[in-house]
């Protein structure tokens, strides 16, 4: 289990410790840099760490797309930032550092994210959109600040995200609309992209079986098989930006399988 370090005081009514519990985090409390540093090192050394800032206010979405995202070695979004095991060192040195720095408008977190910048980390820092991350300065604007989380929906956005900002004509206007819905019922169903993806290649083999027959019912068949394999091919995909179930593996299995369903129907 990935571990999640809170720093400062806890907030009255927050439901920060809920929320990243239910992201996977085990939930350790600092008071400040020293104590951080502390918790971090007894933290296994093949351990994602994450550090978040108590007064955080922000979607739960905002947290996953920041704490949860495994292909960067460290990843933040204001208020929150997460280290995977390789960035871990610079991590631990940018906290023996931090109490002498100036704390940035994110928290310790944003100063950290900083410093992980300055030791040559690349952070990622995802766009949010109209999701909210924030570290509100005073109770004003943590009253503000939930008032924008309130007035977002949630859903819409993982919905809207889970589609490519750019992709070819046919997908963004024919199968867009409906596959990140199909996305989304994999996802309650507990399906991982790299079960889609296999069902995609496996629905191409049965097409190119189709068209092998040489029968006018077996090249219709096969194109509508085809197109089905094809919704596939997307849905994986937006399931994985979904569900936010992004793996190297995944990332192979997608590549080598469109290459098979090619030699299929070309060999």
């Amino acid at each position: 289990m990935s571990t999640a370090i809170l720093t400062g005081p806890p907030a009255p009514g927050s439901s920060l410790d809920g929320d990243l519990r239910s992201l996977g985090f085990h939930v350790r409390w600092a008071t400040g840099a020293e104590e951080a540093r502390a918790l971090l090192d007894a933290v296994p050394a093949g351990e994602r760490v994450a550090l978040v800032d108590s007064r955080f206010v922000g979607h739960r979405h905002a947290l996953r797309l920041a704490l949860t995202d495994p292909r960067f070695p460290a990843a933040a979004v204001p208020g929150a930032l997460a280290a995977q095991p390789e960035a871990r060192p610079a991590l631990a040195r940018a906290l023996t550092a931090a109490p002498g720095a100036p704390e940035s408008a994110d928290g310790l977190a944003g100063t950290l994210a900083d410093a992980l910048d300055a030791d040559g980390v690349a952070v990622h820092r995802p766009a949010l959109g109209t999701l909210v991350a924030a570290v509100p300065a005073d109770a004003a604007a943590a009253h503000e600040a939930r008032a924008a989380v309130a007035a977002v929906d949630d859903e819409a956005v993982r919905l809207r995200s889970a589609v490519k900002a750019h992709d070819g004509f046919f997908t963004t206007f024919f199968i867009s609309p409906y596959s990140r819905y199909i996305a989304r019922w994999c996802a309650r169903r507990g399906l991982t992209p790299n079960q889609v993806t296999t069902a995609s290649l496996l629905t191409a083999l049965i097409a190119a079986g189709c068209a092998a027959t040489g029968e006018r019912g077996g090249y219709i068949a096969a194109g509508v098989l085809l197109l089905v394999s094809f919704v596939l091919d997307c849905t994986d995909g937006q399931l994985a930006r979904y569900a936010l179930k992004y793996s190297t593996m995944g990332a192979w299995l997608d590549a080598t399988f469109d290459r098979a369903k090619e030699y299929a129907f070309y060999a």
